[in-house]
Parts: structure tokens; C-alpha cells; sequence
């Protein structure tokens, strides 16, 4: 059994921090949005008044937590379901004199997994189990569980966060009651004493192999400067990240040749450009990365170009960052197709920002607490 403390907090105003939608099993400090399809959000309780009268009601604490994690693999060939994490918590508090403006109480709880049928490598988010475990932040934190009577159209905000240190504490909303039908908030219930709370949390993210490149052929690497850079120059971004691709179409011809080439054309908005080519069976056929000179080159990395001999068939070309960006956000690009018989190669942008792998791993968290408030 694993024990640890955090602090349940029962708030009878906003001041203790602005409420914020969370949706994301995996959040930690200083995340990004990840993802896809969903808001992770922590905000800082700004008032760090020194006033050591805190005037908490004395309250203790008893409560349990029903905690699940489960991971969902979707790939091209079926879906697996994976529970991960599967475990009963107990709860107990006791008064925590520790200040947070408009508070009425808070509590300092240990936590005691009392029964378990995790997984090996379970390990639990700290701040829907309220375990704490320093191999997922790296240091302690004392733990919070906080409740917000009123806020905008909403009442009974349930809020979870942390404060490490004696800073002041970070939030995240997690259930609440009358909200708006568009949040993502799970089920809050009070009953005088009593409170109730029922969350599903979800992060989606990219898994799997790369769907656009295929050693079905063998692939030729293109590690010199080719001659003949024309065509049309067709402006483009791309994500920093890698994690999309961009997806391009031009029209081939038997017996001749087409020349292509990605610059980075825009100070300000460098990037390291990554270039291949795939035939209409989607078997890659060229890579080529860093063989040209770029117009604004990025810090690290160049352009890459290639020459092929073509045939009759529509090819595609993956446009993909490799980093290295001045914009973290992204990079511009320009692409250039050129036909050594003249003639049009049609070039198309046929995905924009398309997913470079081809399954997603989905990590849902599933809370049910329940705890009554004690007069001492």
C-alpha cells in the first residue's frame, strides 16, 4: 500500500483561483495541449497574502476513491483495451492551517490504496488518485481537492490542484453541477455534509507507425544537390512538431524526368524541411533531407531536393518538420515541381497537417469519490 497528503479545500468563493476545464488524464505542470481533440488547463492562485489568520471551520475528513486508467489502442488492424490502473482508495483528513483566501476549510488527507488490481506499470495520475509519487513530477506536492460554490452561470465547481513548497496552489476543474452543456466537467453531488464525484478525463494522442512511408521499394536516399529547381512555387506550413504532415499529388510521365524542391523562403519563419516520395502503391521511392541550400536557413538542417526519372503515375510527396523552428507553432515552406518535358505536373496539396502515424492511443481516467465532512 502506498500513503501520501494532500489538502481537500472547500472554497465559498472564486478567490482561491479562476475555475478551468480539464480533460486530460495525463496533465502535468507546464504541458502543452497535446492533442488533439480535447483543453488541459491550470491556473495559479494569484493572492499569495502572508495573513497567517486563515479562519477555516476546523473540519475533518473521511472519504473513498474508486480509481481506473485505461488505455485504448486504436490501430488500422482493431482496437485493444487495456486496463491499467484499477484501485480503492481511502481518505482521511484532518484540519490544515495553511492559507487560502475565501476558504472555509481546508484539510490535510492521507491517502491508503486499500485494494488494487493494477497492472505492473500502473501509475497513477496524482491528481485525480491523490497518491502522490515523485517519479511523476520529480519532487512532492501536497495535493488539493477544492470545491467553488458559485461561478458565472455555474455552481459547485469541484477543483483538484496542487501547492508545492507553501506557494500558492494551482487548479484544475474536474466536476461540478448546472453547467453548461458544452463543458467536459464530470458529476458533482452535495448533500450537506456529504459530496459526491463522478469524472471521466481523456487525453488522445498519436501512436502506431508512420502511415505515409513504406520500405516496400527500395529507397533511394538523396544526399547531393540535384540541377533544375523550377515550377510553380506553391507556399505552404507545416507543424513544428513533426506529429502532421503535409501531402502533396503532381502527375509523372514515362521517359522523363521531375525535379523538386522544398525552401524555406520566409525570415522568421525557419523550420528543418524533411522530404520523401512515395508511388501510387504508397511504397517510398525517395528520401532526401539537408542536400540544398535553403533561402532563410534554420539553425540547424537545410532544404532537401531531389531529380527522379518518372512514369506514367500520380506520385506523392510528404512534407514533414524535423524542428529546429524560429515560430514554435510551425514553419513555411515553399514546394516546387518541375517536369523535364514542360509539361504541367499538376500539383496539388492533397492533406494538409495529416497525422503522421497511423493509430492513436486514448488514456481515460475514470474518479468515483465520495467523503463527509466531520465536525471534530
Amino acid at each position: 500500500m502506498r500513503s501520501h497528503l494532500i489538502l481537500l479545500a472547500w472554497i465559498v468563493a472564486a478567490g482561491c483561483g479562476e475555475a478551468k476545464v480539464v480533460d486530460s488524464g495525463k496533465q502535468t505542470e507546464g504541458d502543452a495541449d497535446t492533442d488533439t481533440d480535447t483543453d488541459a488547463d491550470a491556473d495559479a492562485d494569484s493572492d499569495a497574502d502572508a495573513d497567517t489568520d486563515t479562519g477555516y471551520s476546523p473540519f475533518d475528513f473521511v472519504g473513498t476513491l474508486d480509481y481506473q486508467e485505461q488505455l485504448i489502442e486504436e490501430r488500422p488492424d482493431g482496437t485493444q483495451v487495456q486496463t491499467i490502473c484499477e484501485a480503492e482508495i481511502e481518505l482521511t483528513g484532518e484540519h490544515w492551517p495553511g492559507f487560502c483566501a475565501d476558504c472555509d476549510f481546508v484539510l490535510e488527507v492521507t491517502g491508503v490504496v486499500v485494494a488494487d488490481n493494477s497492472h505492473p506499470d500502473c501509475v497513477m495520475w496524482p491528481l485525480g488518485s491523490y497518491i502522490e509519487d515523485t517519479d511523476f513530477y520529480g519532487y512532492d506536492r501536497e495535493l488539493l481537492l477544492a470545491h467553488v460554490p458559485v461561478y458565472g452561470d455555474a455552481t459547485d465547481l469541484l477543483k483538484t490542484g496542487f501547492a508545492y513548497g507553501g506557494g500558492a496552489p494551482e487548479w484544475m476543474t474536474i466536476a461540478g453541477t448546472d453547467l453548461p452543456a458544452e463543458t467536459d466537467f464530470g458529476d458533482l453531488i452535495i448533500d450537506g455534509d456529504d459530496l459526491e464525484w463522478d469524472v471521466e478525463l481523456e487525453e488522445v494522442e498519436q501512436a502506431g507507425e508512420n502511415a505515409h512511408y513504406d520500405d516496400c521499394s527500395t529507397i533511394v536516399f538523396q544526399d547531393t544537390a540535384p540541377g533544375g529547381y523550377g515550377g510553380t512555387p506553391q507556399p505552404e506550413d507545416v507543424a513544428c512538431d513533426g506529429t502532421k504532415v503535409d501531402l502533396w499529388a503532381f502527375d509523372g510521365a514515362d521517359g522523363f524526368q521531375a525535379a523538386i524542391t522544398v525552401d524555406t523562403p520566409v525570415a522568421g519563419a525557419e523550420f528543418d524541411p524533411l522530404m520523401w516520395i512515395n508511388d501510387d502503391n504508397s511504397c517510398t521511392l525517395i528520401e532526401a533531407d539537408d542536400n540544398h541550400g535553403c533561402s532563410y536557413p534554420p539553425s540547424s538542417g537545410g532544404c532537401p531536393s531531389t531529380v527522379f526519372d518518372t512514369e506514367d503515375m500520380t506520385y506523392e510527396i510528404v512534407v514533414q518538420s524535423k524542428g529546429s523552428c524560429t515560430d514554435p507553432q510551425g514553419g513555411l515552406y515553399r514546394i516546387m515541381v518541375e517536369r523535364s518535358d514542360g509539361m504541367d505536373p499538376m500539383l496539388s496539396l492533397t492533406d494538409d497537417d495529416a497525422p503522421l502515424l497511423d493509430g492513436t492511443d486514448t488514456w481515460v481516467i475514470t474518479l468515483q469519490g465520495e467523503g463527509t465532512l466531520l465536525n471534530p
